[in-house]
């Protein structure tokens, strides 16, 4: 009767795991106890019967409390690539169940994220290096791309660690810590970027000898970094944080070399040379005036060189090694010395006083056809080396009528922007790569660079955010009227923020550029631009 109550009671009491594992742990001693008792007695169909019941009891055991008590099992299904080499992560995982607190950064542990993984991780991974600088403007994804795996590699150089650009527990809490540095290049760093930087010291003049051109952040590089920094009002401190680099590639950078409001034979000599590659159009002098400053800023945007004005040693080697481009002006083109163009066209009554602008639309561009024509000179509209030899020369006919506003109908050249579309095209997939400006690799503003180069746009390299104050092409501001062949800028983390991302208009809803580890086409209507987009520029 005490045994009939007992177990009435035991099946009235609410479920309770631990009561359950108490009987259970009762029933396995019963057993365990028979199977002493029958190997004491040699019975061997009891010591069978027996262990198969305790073989059961103890698996049922482990399971219920597994399920009651213990950990929780996620199933990953994915591949990781760890140093060049397939590793199948198909295998259950197992993760301690969540405190009640929330972890201020949730993450799966432990943590193993490399090139080829996918996770919502990775996502937290791409927006917290995009924040510190180390990865350039993309849409975050889930995936783990060629570029983030770059990123995690610069991170772990900033902390002195092997760059293997695998994301463990330690490199996570690294990156998400209150004290994870910015991205910054200082003394003993190594790499492309570094490169880059001492590249542009020496167009620039602050590195005087190509040697110290080795990708290695060394005492010589600090010393021109401090100069530059000095010259140009920054904090100086040797280390090329984000106001350095974008003051590097600024137009108003200063230089450590010859340049305006300076009179030399260096000045006269380098005046002739570029009044031979037709890009000086008054007398040269010997004085570095604004009209020297426009031919250089001309020649160096014509062959691809920072646009500064300035006549650093990259600008003065190219202008003597005779491969330089001779200027041709085309539509697109302003300054002085479209200007100065335009008003020796006035005087050869080719053009009217009131379209001497100073920008070389398709007024100017007829103008010159007409010179040409009146001079039995090839006809392209394009102010080259031998019109403006012969414009500057002062021997030539002059036109019986101008050309006038009225007299021309202003509009982009459609073949010149299908063309451009369909070479951006061709380049579709191809890698992005931090500081890629072609053929084979391109960041955002590389590939637009390269783009507008490739269809005849001297166009010089220009950072996401140095277009965002451009003046050399119309501004547009509003995102649904843009054409094909505009270029579109965006930017990241407020207009206050140096970071930002540009691309090419290919179609009405549609952009080519560089991002998330290759070039692709995809919408810029979509709410995410939208909330981006700072303006457009017409090319064309």
């Amino acid at each position: 009767m005490a045994n009939y109550k007992r177990r009435r009671y035991y099946h009235r009491t609410p479920y309770n795991k631990y009561a359950l594992i108490r009987k259970t742990k009762n029933r396995f001693v019963v057993f365990f106890k028979r199977y002493i008792k029958a190997l004491r007695n040699r019975d061997i169909k009891t010591v069978f019967i027996t262990a198969t019941f305790l073989l059961v009891f103890v698996i049922l055991t482990i399971v219920i409390t597994a399920t009651l008590c213990g950990a929780k099992e996620v199933k990953v299904s994915s591949d990781i690539v760890l140093n060049d080499t397939l590793v199948s992560n198909n295998t259950t995982t197992t993760y301690p169940k969540p405190s009640s607190t929330p972890s201020p950064t949730p993450a799966p542990t432990p943590i193993l994220l490399a090139f080829g993984y996918e996770s919502e991780a990775v996502i937290k991974i791409q927006e917290q290096l995009m924040d510190l600088g180390y990865l350039d403007f993309c849409d975050a994804t889930e995936y783990f791309g060629s570029s983030t795996e770059a990123a995690v590699k610069l991170f772990q150089r900033q902390l002195g660690r092997e760059q293997t650009g695998i994301v463990d527990d330690e490199i996570y809490n690294a990156m998400f810590s209150p004290d994870a540095e910015d991205y910054i290049l200082y003394l003993e760093a190594e790499g492309d970027d570094v490169r880059e930087v001492q590249d542009r010291l020496y167009q620039m003049g602050y590195i005087i000898d190509k040697a110290y051109l080795t990708g290695y952040f060394g005492d010589i590089t600090k010393e021109a970094v401090i100069a530059f920094q000095k010259n140009n009002n920054i904090g100086s401190d040797g280390k090329v944080g984000p106001r350095t680099f974008e003051a590097l590639y600024s137009t108003d950078a200063k230089a450590n070399i010859l340049s305006f409001g300076e009179e030399s034979d260096i000045v006269l000599k380098y005046q002739e040379k570029l009044a031979k590659l037709a890009y000086l159009t008054t007398k040269p002098d010997g004085k570095y005036g604004h009209d020297t400053s426009a031919a250089v800023k001309m020649f160096q945007e014509k062959n691809g060189l920072i646009v500064d004005g300035y006549l650093g040693p990259a600008t003065r080697e190219l202008i003597d090694s005779g491969e330089a481009q001779p200027n041709a002006l085309s539509i697109g083109d302003s300054g002085n010395t479209v200007f100065n163009v335009q008003r020796m066209l006035v005087y050869a009554n080719c053009l009217s006083s009131s379209s001497t602008t100073g920008y070389y639309g398709s007024v100017t561009e007829a103008a010159v056809r007409l010179f040409q024509a009146t001079n039995k000179l090839s006809i392209d509209g394009k102010a080259g080396k031998q019109t403006i030899g012969l414009l500057t020369g002062g021997e030539y006919k002059k036109a019986t009528a101008p050309i006038t506003g009225g007299s021309v109908i202003s509009s982009p050249s459609t073949d010149k922007i299908a063309d451009m579309i369909a070479v951006a095209r061709t380049k579709l997939g191809f890698p992005y790569v931090r500081g890629g400006k072609g053929p084979n690799k391109f960041d955002c503003s590389g590939f637009v660079y390269w783009a507008l180069r490739q269809t005849g746009i001297k166009q010089s390299y220009l950072t996401s955010y140095g277009w965002r104050s451009y003046t050399k092409y119309t501004r547009i501001t509003d995102i649904d009227a843009l054409k094909p062949g505009d270029v579109i800028v965006f930017h990241i983390n407020g207009l206050g923020s140096t970071k930002g991302h540009v691309g090419l208009v290919s179609t009405n809803t549609l952009m080519i550029h560089a991002l998330n580890d290759v070039v692709k086409e995809t919408s810029y209507k979509q709410t995410y631009w939208r909330q981006r987009f700072i303006c457009a520029y017409r090319i064309f």
